[in-house]
């Protein structure tokens, strides 16, 4: 139900001559009061701050043509070149899809669409709708429809193997009169590769570097997009670290996903998500995910619940190139790192939530086990999955979230977990310098990170001066 893509890109040459990379945005055009789902009270829970009055509450609703403009502008205002229309759920909603179109046209601004088919037939169908309603140059504003290689572009919302096997990766026959006319480019919600449009970035792989399009996003997903509440979340570490690969290798595009899509872990729209409880408990077999959407909440990077935290986050990335630090003069900048264990050598992990096999569709047997607040242990030969964000809360006090799962580290009664993030001071670590290492001291506690003598635990017990195992390199992989 919840995929239709609408896809805002500002494309003319001359208008992005000044821009290192083009920045475009999904937009749930689908989410409204068309739909016999839809409630008027909150959007799952999520209700959308209106025209900037924490007052004006509402459901997200692209039916209404004054919620529509507000949604616009505030793309706008934050730098967004192009909007992508979602109609993988259906080529419908002309109302609004025409409205973002008007938008987009008297904004300087550019347009596509993203569709989702079975079979070619369908294909060209949907292509030669899409081309008739928007792309064509002598429609209304086909000038502000994007191109991309000469062509007008299309994203295709569809499954990796339909992608290289149906679609030929984009190398569509002249035979397929429409189909032929756009530049196709790839977007789902599994599997990774460059060159990525959206739908979903699987946390266990991460961005995908590329000089031409990368897509960035809050959304940490470890399993089937619908399938589970606690193996997918959102947090501000994933976005930083998203964002900031983008900006080592400058891509031509940079898709921000989405604006709007709350469900989904991927909004960044101004809004108040301390009541969330969106699930997709009544498509799943078997699952016992029903404690609520915590993954879903907006914090800030104290921890606490916040409406615009997300939105200014991707406003200051794409207005400034790199998004500022909290708090300038830590010991070590904003940013991710590998940390070893400076005695043993080894790095620090946590379970994994259990991924979706997309090869046979196989859901998870078990997943009542959401791998939140377990204890971390030491792993041989560390990676991307062990990156650790960094971020100073002042003091040099930092807070510590494991980028692939966006839980930060706690301390769990004398063991280091993964926890949602809280403002509690148990999530704050303070890093002192000794030698060439660093020591982490848990403000709440006052003790130390250490890594057990017997076992691949770590621990947080009372400061040791002459215990090696109480000492960690950082050594950067990304900083701000």
């Amino acid at each position: 139900m919840f995929k239709c893509l609408l896809f805002f890109c500002m494309v003319s040459f001359s208008v992005f001559a000044h821009a290192q990379s083009i920045y475009l945005t999904w937009l749930n055009v689908w989410d409204g009061s068309t739909e016999a789902w839809w409630s008027p009270s909150s959007s799952s829970g999520v209700k959308i701050i209106y025209d900037g009055i924490s007052t004006n509450k509402t459901s997200l609703d692209w039916n209404d043509p004054a919620l529509r403009q507000f949604y616009l502008q505030q793309v706008k205002a934050a730098g967004i070149d192009v909007i992508i229309l979602d109609l993988t759920n259906g080529l419908r909603w002309t109302e609004a899809c025409n409205a973002v179109r008007d938008f987009a046209a008297k904004n300087n601004m550019k347009y596509a669409a993203a569709i989702n088919i079975a079979n070619m037939n369908e294909f060209e169908a949907k292509a030669k709708t899409v081309w008739d309603a928007y792309a064509d140059p002598n429609v209304t504003h086909g000038d502000a429809y994007l191109y991309k290689d000469g062509k007008p572009l299309m994203v295709m919302y569809v499954g990796e193997s339909a992608w290289d096997s149906i679609l030929q990766k984009g190398n569509i026959p002249p035979s397929y009169e429409y189909g032929s006319k756009f530049t196709l480019v790839w977007a789902s919600g599994e599997n990774s590769r460059k060159d990525k449009w959206g739908w979903q970035i699987p946390a266990y792989d991460g961005p995908q570097p590329s000089s031409d399009a990368m897509f960035v996003t809050a959304s940490l997903n470890w399993t089937a997009p619908h399938w589970s509440m606690t193996g997918w979340r959102k947090n501000l570490a994933y976005l930083d670290y998203n964002f900031l690969v983008a900006r080592q290798h400058a891509p031509k595009y940079i898709i921000v996903n989405s604006y709007d899509d709350i469900r989904e872990r991927h909004g960044w729209i101004v809004a108040e998500t301390k009541d969330a409880s969106f699930n997709y408990n009544a498509l799943a077999q078997n699952s016992n995910d029903n404690e609520g959407t915590p993954g879903l909440i907006m914090r800030d990077v104290y921890g606490n619940i916040s409406t615009n935290a997300y939105y200014d986050r991707t406003v200051d990335w794409i207005k400034n190139g790199i998004a500022s630090v909290y708090h300038a003069g830590g010991l070590i900048r904003d940013g991710a790192y590998l940390m070893t264990n400076a005695s043993t050598g080894k790095g620090i992990s946590s379970e994994n939530p259990s991924a979706y096999n997309p090869q046979n569709g196989i859901l998870p047997v078990d997943r009542t086990n959401d791998k939140i607040g377990v204890p971390v242990y030491q792993t041989e030969n560390p990676g991307y999955q062990q990156y650790l964000f960094f971020y100073h809360l002042g003091n040099n006090e930092y807070r510590m979230v494991r980028i692939c799962v966006g839980l930060s580290f706690e301390d769990c009664a004398g063991k280091v977990c993964v926890q949602y993030d809280s403002p509690d001071d148990s999530q704050r670590w303070k890093v002192s310098k000794e030698g060439d290492s660093y020591i982490l001291t848990n403000k709440a506690t006052g003790h130390v990170m250490t890594a057990d003598d017997n076992t691949d635990d770590v621990t947080s017990i009372p400061a040791d001066a002459d215990n090696m195992r109480q000492r960690w390199t950082l050594t950067p992989i990304v900083t701000m």
